[in-house]
This record gives C-alpha cells, structure tokens and sequence, in this order.
C-alpha cells in the first residue's frame, strides 16, 4: 500500500470516528464519552493537527505529481529530439544538452526536495493520525462541555514541514 493510500485510509478512520459528533448524533451506548475537558481539547486538537496535515499532504502529493509530470515531458521531448538530432550541427548539440540539463534539474528537484518532504509530511501525518485514533477515536464528547470547549479552542500550532516548491520551511497553522 503507498504513503498517500495509507494516509487516505487514516484519515477515513477519523472521519468515521468524528461523523456521529459532527452531525450531531448521539454516541453509541458502548461509546466511551469524555468529561475532562482537557481530555476533549486534546482531542479537539489532535484532529485540527491531522486535519492541517492532510491538506499540507494532498499540497504536496499535487505538487509532487505535477514535477512528475514535469519529468516525464521532458523526457519526452528528449527522446523527440534524438531521434532528429543531426549530430553535426553544433546548435543542435547545444539545445539537446539544455534539455538533458532540464531533465536532470527537474529530477534532482524532485529526488532532493520534493520526494523527502512528501514523505516527511506522510510520517507527520501518520504519527498524529495514530495518537489521535489512540486517544479519541471511537470516543464521544461530553455535549454540554463540548460547546463551550469548541468556542474557546486555542491548538499549538501544527509544524508542516518544509514547503515542496521552495525548499522554505512553512509557517506553522493553527
């Protein structure tokens, strides 16, 4: 199974575990409900940390694709070109080693930044995806406390990593 089908399924776990809450059902009989409210802020933020992962994830799975892409046409265009390539004209050497050039450019981009930060944000994803299934999953929120918690949430903010285009580390989200 790959990073992004294993991240895909973690999410749909916590998504089944939030969807009675979020839609306002009552929990199941046999649902645990949590009273403490540091215990529900946590878990309030846990899923706003997993919530922020998977759309710095599916940023960078986008951008991931499309260097990807990227890659691949210019591979493309490097096989067009040798089959034309009229080897005694300098300018024709010259343009086919640019293109080479590109091609190894856009392949050392996405071997060095963009492959190690997609898989950073995967491990991040993850690891917060576990301790909140650990935590919280399954478990339902005290419904007079939860309001009041809800109004009054303040989450760490949720460190993403570096920024797959820029090679930046981004600014944490709330």
């Amino acid at each position: 199974m790959s990073r992004f089908s294993e991240a895909a399924a973690g999410a749909l776990i916590i998504v089944a575990a939030l969807a009675p809450q979020a839609l306002g059902q009552n929990p199941a009989p046999t649902q645990q409900v949590l009273h403490d409210p540091d215990a529900i802020r946590a878990c309030l933020c846990r899923h706003q940390a997993v919530t922020s992962l998977q759309t710095a994830m599916d940023n960078a799975k986008r951008t991931y694709d499309a260097r990807q892409q990227e890659l691949q046409a210019l591979d493309r265009q490097i096989a067009e070109a040798r089959q034309h390539l009229d080897v005694a004209s300098l300018a024709e050497r010259d343009s086919y080693a640019r293109l080479l050039d590109q091609r190894d450019a856009a392949s050392d981009r996405l071997a060095a930044d963009t492959v190690p930060g997609y898989n950073a944000l995967v491990s991040r994803y993850q690891a917060q995806a576990a301790a909140f299934n650990s935590d919280c999953a399954g478990k339902a929120y005290d419904p007079q406390l939860l309001p009041q918690i809800q109004s009054t949430l303040s989450c760490p903010p949720v460190a993403l990593g570096t920024d797959p285009r820029t090679g930046a580390q981004s600014a944490p989200r709330a």
